[in-house]
């Protein structure tokens, strides 16, 4: 999955006048310079595409690469990805976008690892899904929805496992089953109706096992 990332602070947030293409970049002992200074560079290095459509952006300071953000377009030059790297590692925002240009996903990563809010949405822009990681594990509430936006599922998650409450409904938004877990194990009471709405049965359930 193509991943796009929104600009990390200063980065894209603010302009700076020393702005160069990178080809007028040379590094020297692991200092990058400008061609004809013997100042350790301070600013942002463009890298262009053929059509003139920025791929690379980086960001230096005191000749040290800082953050990078790169792009990638159609051939009409839609934007389809953008995103923020650290440290060759996967830090801030990504987005990711379709020809149209419409939203297809949204997410956020730090040192490499997701971290903070995800989203997912159709060509139509209709959101699927939206969650929350920390520190690359599930953590907090999730949600599914079908194509027309009906929520499908709901699940609860604490380090990467189900913790919380579970619900299911089918495509006309009717209740299938809700439950609860603990330590991704089910625990407590499980109820499962049918598509008219009526309880079929219950269940308890204790560290992941039905109990009397």
């Amino acid at each position: 999955m193509k991943i796009f990332l929104t600009i990390l602070g200063l980065l894209f947030l603010v302009s700076c006048s020393n702005e160069v293409p990178s080809h007028r970049l040379i590094e020297n002992g692991g200092v990058t310079f400008e061609t004809g200074s013997n100042e350790p560079f301070t600013g942002y290095s463009i890298k262009y595409l053929e059509n003139g459509y920025p791929e690379q952006k980086t960001y230096y300071k005191n000749g040290r690469e800082v953050a990078t953000s790169e792009f990638e377009y159609n051939d009409d030059g839609q934007l389809l990805y953008r995103g923020n790297y650290k440290d060759g590692k996967e830090d801030g925002r990504f987005e990711d976008y379709n020809d149209d240009g419409q939203l297809l996903f949204r997410g956020n990563f730090k040192d490499g690892k997701e971290d903070g809010s995800f989203e997912e949405y159709n060509d139509d822009g209709q959101l699927l899904s939206r969650g929350n990681f920390k520190d690359g594990k599930e953590d907090g509430s999730f949600e599914y929805y079908n194509d027309d936006g009906q929520l499908m599922y709901r699940e609860n998650y604490k380090d990467g496992e189900l913790d919380g409450r579970f619900e299911e409904y089918n495509e006309d938004g009717q209740l299938l089953s809700r439950g609860n877990f603990k330590d991704g194990k089910e625990d407590g009471r499980f109820e499962e109706y049918n598509d008219d709405g009526q309880l079929k049965y219950i269940i308890n359930y204790k560290d992941g096992e039905p109990i009397e």
